[in-house]
């Protein structure tokens, strides 16, 4: 059985108002995909598909590419809460041995409730 892969993705098949799309996390196992919401979201012109992240600064090979700014705080977040994924990830298969997506998706959502619930207190 095959390892469960993480990825951030800009949500493209999603388009809010503003025209903005929501920035997600991607959990893949067993080729079935379960997506978690970060919180925020991005214009096309504003995500790197490259690197999957923000566009923290302009690059003359990117010219189309135009930076936000707070990417580089939002970068930090979103790098912070795909670590916790996949730490979820690595606690799932040293206690279960199966991977699926639901499994992640459920018990990263749980931690993060959690957390939320922690700080509020």
């Amino acid at each position: 059985m095959s390892s469960a892969k993480v990825t951030l993705v800009h949500y493209k098949y999603k388009t809010y108002s503003n025209g903005k799309h929501p920035i997600m996390i991607r959990i893949t196992a067993n080729r079935k995909s379960r997506y978690m919401s970060t919180g925020y979201s991005a214009k096309p012109e504003n995500w790197d598909e490259d690197n999957n992240r923000l566009v923290e600064s302009r690059s003359k090979s990117r010219p189309d590419k135009i930076p936000m700014t707070n990417a580089k705080a939002i970068n930090t977040d979103l790098e912070l809460k795909y670590n916790e994924v996949l730490r979820v990830k690595q606690q799932v298969s040293l206690s279960d041995g199966v991977q699926s997506s639901d499994t992640i998706k459920s018990n990263a959502s749980l931690k993060y409730k959690r957390q939320q619930i922690s700080l509020t207190k």
